[in-house]
C-alpha cells in the first residue's frame, strides 16, 4: 500500500513539473538499458515528450527502459537509481503523427501539440484489449477540454490532433453493445497494428483502410454524426 501511495504522489509531482526544466536522458528513438542509452529495437507505446540531456550529463532525466518509465539520476552517459513512473497522457498517434479520421489511423503531421498534451510521459495509442472504440470530434480546444476532463479519470481514452486540425478523443467501450444495431466486422490486429511479414500482428501506425460508409477500427460500422463508432 505504501508504496502505491509514493509511486501516486511521485506521479502528480511529475505531471506539475515545467516540461522546460526536465530532460530526457537519451536522444530520439534511443532508450536506458543496462545504464546506457541503446537504440529502440522494438515498436514504442511509450514515449518521453521532452529534449534529450547534452553529453555529459549530470543530473536527474526520464527515459523508457523496456516499455517502463522511469526517473534516472544520469553521470556522464551512466544511469542509475531508477524510479518508476506512469504516464500521465494516452496519445492516439506517436509524436510527430496526427490522427487521420477518414483511414482511421495516422500519418506525419507538423501540426502544434502544445495544447493537446497534458504530460510528457505518453502512452502510444488505446491499449490493446480495447476492441470497440467511438470517436468524438471537436472543431476548438475549450470544447475538446471539456470532454476530457469528464472522460480521463473514469473511461479508458487517448486524445490527439486530426490531421485536418482538429482535436479527437477515442474513448473504449465495456461491451459490443452497439454491435446489436450497427453491423460491425472483426478486425484481425489490435489498434494502430496490422500483419507485416504475414500473419503476425505489428505496431505500423499508419496502414488504415478506407471505405465508402464505414469507419476503420476493431470493428467497422456506418454509423454518422459527430460521435462515430470505429
Amino acid at each position: 500500500m505504501c508504496s502505491r501511495v509514493v509511486i501516486f504522489l511521485l506521479v502528480s509531482v511529475v505531471a506539475c513539473l515545467p516540461f522546460e526544466d526536465l530532460l530526457k536522458c537519451c536522444d530520439k528513438n534511443y532508450e536506458v538499458s543496462n545504464s546506457t542509452c541503446v537504440r529502440s529495437t522494438k515498436s514504442r507505446r511509450f514515449e518521453v515528450y521532452l529534449p534529450p540531456s547534452p553529453a555529459g550529463y549530470r543530473g536527474e532525466c526520464f527515459e523508457v527502459s523496456h516499455n517502463v518509465f522511469y526517473t534516472f539520476k544520469a553521470d556522464n552517459g551512466v544511469f542509475t537509481d531508477a524510479d518508476y513512473l506512469l504516464p500521465n497522457f494516452v496519445k492516439c498517434c506517436p509524436v510527430g503523427f496526427a490522427y487521420n479520421k477518414t483511414l482511421k489511423a495516422c500519418q506525419p503531421s507538423d501540426l502544434s501539440n502544445h495544447l493537446l498534451i497534458r504530460s510528457f510521459l505518453l502512452a502510444i495509442g488505446l491499449e490493446r484489449g480495447c476492441k470497440l472504440a467511438i470517436d468524438h470530434t471537436y472543431r476548438t480546444f475549450e470544447d475538446f477540454d471539456v470532454d476530457y476532463r469528464r472522460f480521463w479519470k473514469t473511461e479508458k481514452i487517448c486524445s490527439d490532433r486530426s490531421v485536418d486540425g482538429d482535436y479527437i478523443i477515442r474513448r473504449c467501450q465495456k461491451d459490443l453493445e452497439v454491435c446489436r444495431e450497427k453491423r460491425c466486422l472483426k478486425k484481425c490486429c489490435p489498434y494502430g497494428q496490422s500483419f507485416v511479414g504475414g500473419a503476425r500482428c505489428h505496431d505500423t501506425w499508419t496502414h488504415g483502410i478506407e471505405t465508402k460508409d464505414q469507419y476503420f477500427s476493431s470493428y467497422i460500422d456506418d454509423i454518422e454524426g459527430n460521435n462515430i463508432v470505429v
